[in-house]
């Protein structure tokens, strides 16, 4: 069966396929940046996991090279954060290890 067509309720959003799981996390990202400032999403983000998994993926992805260069440039244009550096080794641009752990519960950004 192939999943790319297989319609499911994501986040209550019809998703018809992952395409539109894309955009639709891609969304989420950019009302999380809206919200706090930065794209450095928690891996376990209490107000909304399946975002931060998302997030972790993405990195994941582009590292391994099967991230399209069209999602790529799309992650620039919001400021996304490539690299996860220990704490007392971030610089600018970057997230850190402490920002991956969870953090307080946003219900503005709960799905």
């Amino acid at each position: 069966r192939d999943k790319s067509k297989c319609a499911q309720l994501i986040d209550g959003v019809m998703i018809n396929n992952f395409d539109e799981l894309w955009e639709h996390r891609f969304q989420q990202l950019v009302a999380y940046k809206e919200a706090k400032g930065d794209c450095c999403v928690p891996q376990f983000y209490p107000a909304n996991t399946s975002l931060g998994i998302w997030v972790d993926a993405q990195r994941v992805r582009q590292r391994n090279g099967k991230l399209s260069q069209e999602r790529i440039d799309r992650l620039n244009t919001v400021g996304f954060t490539w690299s996860v550096k220990k704490k007392n080794e971030t610089s600018p641009g970057e997230c850190n290890d402490k920002n991956q752990k969870m953090q307080s519960d946003d219900d503005s950004l709960k799905s």
